[in-house]
């Protein structure tokens, strides 16, 4: 059963860049975003630190939720970002990611 468009959730991502540091994000379709930004046609920040890569995915009901959790993730420290990038929080991570992580759902 395919899910509309209200109904799709939103997503906050974490990237790593070329250069090493991280990138936060949030989409509604973070595989095409992901795959905007590997193509250089994504946020100005990554256009010049390709190629990115992946590293983190969390699920959320609303845009509002999405976009709060975003401002939460851009406060850390790098090392809770990194520590944060360590575990899945959205299944649908798997089919882009090839990171070997564990599976745990956001609470929504």
């Amino acid at each position: 059963m395919k899910m509309t468009a209200k109904s799709d959730p939103w997503h906050v991502y974490i990237l790593t860049c070329s250069d090493g540091t991280l990138y936060t994000g949030i989409a509604k379709n973070y595989a095409r975003r992901l795959a905007a930004h590997r193509s250089g046609k994504g946020a100005k920040y990554t256009r010049d630190r390709l190629p990115v890569r992946l590293e983190h995915v969390e699920c959320y009901k609303t845009q509002r939720m999405a976009m709060l959790r975003e401002i939460e993730i851009k406060a850390m420290k790098r090392k809770d970002k990194l520590l944060l990038t360590k575990h899945i929080q959205c299944p649908q991570q798997a089919a882009v990611s090839s990171l070997q992580l564990q599976y745990a759902l956001t609470a929504i």
